[in-house]
């Protein structure tokens, strides 16, 4: 599941057939590299603009692309996301990071976030490097450590693009060397006409 669908996704409670509120937050382990916790904001607007529920993923029974299905609304309490807290990253604040490999060379901004819509774990990032740029798709597997505003990836990340590079320059130089060492064109020289 996408980043992007998450936030505002309808919160329903199994047990009372009711929608409870919406998705407001996800919040993510970056130790773990997975989604912890979601807030869930009743809607109550200024009736109570405060109230809002903490929900842990134990608690969640299943995150569709229509919306967040909880048992029952009494149920949950949001203790070991609210334990960890300090320690979690807000999903809408991990996809404003930017993406460095561990050489040093700037990758891109998160462009968005794919999930395991069942386990919560992080499955992939997309960082985009720019206008007229492809973005790069970056597997856990490629991801070394997400900070509070980097995520630091596998120099492999890049260094597919630098070879496709140096061989597209290296086939740029050959036409060129090919263009360049071309020999004159043989011209016939036009029959002489002498007048005879």
């Amino acid at each position: 599941m996408n980043n992007k669908i998450v936030k505002g996704l309808a919160a329903i409670s199994i047990a009372d057939a009711e929608k409870i509120g919406t998705v407001a937050r996800a919040y993510f382990d970056p130790k773990k590299m997975e989604i912890v916790g979601f807030v869930i904001d009743p809607g109550h607007g200024a009736l109570e603009p405060d109230k809002t529920w903490l929900v842990d993923v134990a608690d969640v029974h299943s995150l569709g692309p229509d919306a967040l299905m909880v048992g029952d609304k009494t149920s949950f309490q949001g203790q070991d996301t609210g334990d960890r807290f300090n320690d979690l990253v807000d999903l809408d604040t991990l996809a404003k990071h930017k993406v460095v490999t561990e050489g040093g060379t700037f990758v891109g901004e998160v462009a968005s976030i794919e999930f395991d819509e069942k386990m919560y774990r992080l499955k992939e990032v997309e960082a985009s490097p720019g206008f007229f740029k492809s973005n790069k798709h970056i597997a856990l597997g490629q991801i070394t450590s997400i900070g509070n505003d980097l995520i630091i990836v596998a120099d492999e990340v890049v260094a597919a693009d630098a070879s496709t590079a140096r061989e597209t320059d290296a086939a740029d130089q050959e036409r060129f060397d090919r263009v360049v060492e071309a020999p004159e064109p043989v011209t016939s020289a036009a029959p002489s006409s002498s007048g005879v």
